[in-house]
């Protein structure tokens, strides 16, 4: 059961996400190695993964139910171990 919580919005406050979009947007991306832009690829995956892991909702229980599902299960374990050997290559 979810609880409504009232809380007073800043309207002060930066627009954050516009702010990182525009940075994301205009970074050069080249001042790197490229084990550096790997490297920051597979931690990008890796938060994406423990977020959506540690998510407690049902649009993501839905969306997780659906790619699990006994019809994509063989190709799932197939892409998934496939996955796990180039991981553990790294």
């Amino acid at each position: 059961m979810s609880h409504a919580i009232a809380a007073a919005a800043d309207l002060n406050a930066p627009p954050v996400t516009k702010i990182l979009a525009e940075f994301v947007t205009s970074h050069p991306s080249q001042g790197w190695t490229p084990e550096v832009e790997h490297e920051a690829h597979r931690t990008f995956l890796n938060w994406l993964g423990c977020a959506i892991g540690a998510a407690n909702h049902e649009s993501v229980e839905s969306s997780l139910a659906a790619i699990f599902t006994p019809v994509f299960l063989s190709h799932q374990y197939k892409c998934a171990a496939k996955a796990s050997t180039e991981l553990m290559a790294l």
